[in-house]
């Protein structure tokens, strides 16, 4: 199965589907984004352990000793920056390069020799015995991050549905911030290893560089890059492969379209310059020098330093470095899910209760296929089963057996009837819970079951988890949830039921070959999700229109700013009074049901009580979060302004914070902690915005002529002003002190200030059909296209 991706606005309707095929190319390929986040985390940490600094950087190790020496200019030496920052130089150099090949190879040959680079870098880095052999190995590192971060988020974009390009480009930036996150834990682990933990802290990145080398052996080139040169039928093909339906011509002719007038273009760099270049070109650069002086690689690579010189020690310095990489992390998804953090909270928690429903649905099958459980409780469907010639389409032919599961859904089916009584009278959070209560006694007594009757008892108290859980979550998530995410985040349900059917295959799998109570293991593991639920409800709100319906008006309204995050609820807030004042009157909901025009509720609700069959796998299901993306349900400039906010203060906070901290070690833990809280929260502004969208915008936004140019330009931008600030970093570190973050503050107000006036919304536009849709009409960036125009003219009337 597949999700179905529809046009809408004013984007033309290119059909699509998001195939499996296409999720596993987005995964393989988004290993290029860990490769490139393992080495910003790991360089950092490893530049902070002792074994690392007495090899190949005495002086610093001398000065780390001496009490009185100025914290902040502690790491002051070019050699050690220069083992940071020569990686970014390098990529910058093979940036170009990687362009080149990118154009004539394909991006599929580009993330190949991208993983061959990494791993030659990565043997003479972890082997190092002299600091020669050591830059050496970082400057091959750095032409892998070069080809890496050329081709992989163009493949990206190119092989997404235009209405999911945001959400899948945006699984680079995810992997980067995870590649952060475990090279944080790596460094953590690793420091405590003497004296070669840093060697295995840096071999670690080979891991990812395998996958992604062999990983591309079983992804297709993208369409565009196929027929760009000359394999028109290899790129239909492709294209039909990707799209998952065989009515690709319109976009097909899009693509030909503009690969023609790519094929005119002999020089792409000169091309930048001209007018119609300009804008996406001007962008590019700019997104890729605002994304390094907000100072966020500052602080990824030199974290355990930076928290080193607050004051904590290097184990509490290395610690406090996982912890923001873990912010980093689930801020990724908190921009992949946009809502306030309690609302992504409450959705998560209440979505256990689609867990459960998708455990019991796969667990069963498999228990009922145990020789154990089968022997214990159905003898004679056992010994059908060692019948040689049983047919076996009769081997489970037993009506008890089929009870087994059956009556789970046929207490549900009852229950549910009662949890509507409940959900109406207490709401839909106490409903929840009650579902987690039945559905624990349940598993207590299938799982420790002594005969049938006890079996079944529980399955039966299954079901009624079963029923309350299905009534109340769905509701739960779609009154919850603002208008415009309530169709995303309703599925949420279904995205856990289906999760749950996967973990209950592993469960079954496994637990199957412990005997002679693997069917009791397989049972009783229901109770985690169960437990998450119960427990998980107690932090949870009730819903306003459960509050307001109970006549809880006031709960109801402060439940609505709460879950919205706003002041401003009394529009929403009348729409639910007025809602409830109607229903307040209907005395008899179940008739109203059967008047003609209620057919569709009925449809809805038997939809929620039965969902029993049809579930589809788990790259299925988790293909259903492209449609949360911000990044293609938000309007990105707003995201990039409220993010410049957010970090703005976080920044002034750290200053002011900073300005009362010793210099010299004497910090107090509590006041260095308020440092690290500012820059967890820092993280989390830029993880979802700055972070992905100066990687999506110039991959999408060059038009096919210029933008493997263009991209590579923006790359080594990127790389460039990495270079600059890795370079730089602990030298302003050490002369700014704490002023270094005004510096940053600076920077984010002019960022901000270019979000707001210049970058044009690109939501859900075609990614060939950005000079009509988004430059044109775009006040300040249209005379660059009525300048090209005005050129083109000239010509063809000389």
């Amino acid at each position: 199965m597949a999700v179905v991706v529809s046009s809408s606005g004013n984007a033309p309707a290119f059909k699509a589907k998001m195939t499996v095929y296409v999720f596993v190319c987005v995964v393989i390929a988004a290993f290029g984004g860990l490769i490139f986040g393992y080495d910003i985390g790991i360089s950092g940490g490893v530049t902070a352990m002792d074994d690392f600094l007495k090899k190949f950087f005495p002086s610093v190790w001398e000065r780390k000793q001496h009490v009185h020496e100025n914290n902040y200019c502690k790491y002051d030496n070019q050699f050690l920056q220069l083992f940071t920052s020569s990686l970014y130089l390098a990529a910058l150099v093979a940036s170009f390069l990687a362009s080149a090949v990118c154009s004539k190879l394909g991006r599929k040959p580009t993330m190949q020799f991208a993983s061959v680079f990494f791993l030659i870098g990565v043997g003479l880095t972890a082997g190092a015995v002299n600091i020669v052999m050591l830059i050496i190995g970082r400057i091959l590192l750095g032409f892998g991050v070069g080809f890496g971060n050329q081709a992989v988020p163009l493949f990206l974009s190119e092989i997404a549905p235009a209405q999911l390009r945001g959400g899948l480009n945006i699984v680079f930036q995810l992997m980067v911030t995870i590649g952060i996150f475990i090279a944080n834990l790596v460094n953590y682990f690793t420091a405590a290893i003497h004296p070669h933990g840093w060697r295995i802290a840096l071999a670690g990145a080979a891991v990812p560089a395998v996958i992604l080398l062999f990983g591309s052996l079983i992804i297709c080139e993208t369409p565009t890059s196929l027929i760009e040169r000359n394999k028109n039928e290899e790129g239909k093909e492709a294209l039909r492969k990707i799209r998952g339906v065989d009515d690709i011509d319109e976009e097909y002719e899009s693509i030909v379209n503009a690969c023609d007038i790519a094929s005119q273009v002999k020089d792409p760099y000169r091309k930048l310059l001209k007018p119609a270049s300009r804008p996406p070109f001007i962008i590019g650069m700019l997104l890729q020098l605002f994304q390094q002086f907000t100072g966020i690689n500052a602080i990824m690579f030199y974290a355990p330093v930076l928290f080193q010189t607050v004051g904590f020690g290097s184990d509490a310095a290395l610690l406090s470095a996982v912890i923001t990489g873990v912010i980093n992390v689930l801020s990724t998804f908190v921009g992949i899910y946009l809502m306030t953090v309690y609302v992504f909270v409450c959705v998560v928690i209440a979505a256990f209760g689609g867990l459960i429903f998708g455990y019991d649905i796969g667990i069963s099958g498999g228990v009922t296929a145990m020789d154990d459980f089968l022997k214990k409780f159905f003898p004679s469907v056992w010994e059908r089963k060692q019948h040689v010639h049983e047919n076996n389409y009769c081997k489970y032919d037993n009506q008890f057996l089929q009870l087994f599961t059956s009556s789970l859904y046929l207490a549900a089916l009852v229950a549910s009837f009662l949890a509507s009584a409940v959900c109406s009278k207490l709401g839909r959070k106490p409903t929840m819970q009650f579902a987690s209560i039945f559905f624990l006694i349940g598993v207590g007594l299938t799982a420790g079951a002594v005969n049938i009757v006890m079996l079944i008892i529980g399955r039966i108290l299954l079901g009624f988890g079963v029923g309350f859980g299905n009534q109340a979550v769905p509701l739960f998530l779609s009154e919850i949830a603002p208008a415009q995410l309530r169709g995303g985040l309703n599925i949420v349900f279904q995205l856990m039921v289906t999760i749950g059917i996967f973990i209950a295959n592993l469960v079954n799998y496994f637990t199957a070959t412990v005997h002679p109570n693997g069917w009791r293991i397989a049972l009783g593991g229901a109770a985690i999700p169960a437990v998450i639920l119960l427990f998980g409800s107690l932090i949870i709100c009730e819903t306003p229109t459960s509050l307001i319906e109970r006549n809880k008006n006031e709960e109801g309204k402060e439940a609505l700013r709460k879950i919205r995050g706003v002041d401003d609820i009394n529009e929403e807030y009348e729409s639910i009074v007025n809602a409830c004042e109607i229903a307040s009157q209907v005395k008899d909901p179940y008739r109203k049901l059967l008047k003609p025009r209620r057919i569709n509720a009925i449809m809805f609700s038997r939809a929620v009580l039965f969902q029993t069959v049809g579930f589809g796998s788990l790259p299925r299901a988790l293909s259903f979060s492209g449609v949360l993306s911000p990044e293609d349900n938000n309007r990105r400039e707003i995201l990039l302004l409220q993010s410049s906010v957010h970090m703005l203060i976080c920044q002034v906070g750290i200053l002011m914070h900073n300005e009362r901290l010793g210099h010299h070690g004497n910090t107090r833990k509590p006041q260095a902690l308020v440092v690290v809280i500012f820059v967890c929260v820092y993280v989390m502004g830029f993880a979802w915005s700055w972070g992905p969208l100066g990687w999506l915008i110039p991959s999408e936004t060059f038009p096919l002529e210029t933008r493997t140019a263009g991209f590579a330009v923006a790359v080594s931008c990127n790389m460039f002003f990495t270079f600059v600030i890795a370079q730089a970093f602990l030298s302003m570190l050490c002369g700014m002190r704490s002023g270094i973050f005004f510096f940053f503050s600076a920077w984010i107000i002019v960022m901000g200030l270019f979000a707001m006036f210049f970058i044009p919304e690109t939501k859900g536009v075609p990614i060939d059909e950005m000079r009509e849709r988004v430059w044109k009409p775009h006040w300040f960036w249209k005379r660059y296209m009525l300048a090209e125009d005005d050129h083109q003219d000239v010509e063809k009337r000389t």
